[in-house]
């Protein structure tokens, strides 16, 4: 779940730079490692993740 969101907010980030996809991929990794690491310093509050992905996918 956690990495669906990370993979929407870089998407919408990135939309309109497609083409760029050597910048696309390094930012993904930057984003997903902090993402991840996040993840584990928060392992209590996985819901917090999960109902931002929510919103993201409603708003």
């Amino acid at each position: 779940m956690i990495s669906q969101f990370s993979t929407g907010m870089f998407k919408a980030m990135n939309q309109n730079f497609l083409d760029l996809t050597l910048i696309q991929s390094h930012i993904y990794m930057v984003v997903w490692k902090v993402v991840s690491t996040m993840s584990k310093k928060m392992n209590t509050n996985q819901d917090y993740f999960i109902s931002m992905e929510t919103n993201m996918e409603y708003q």
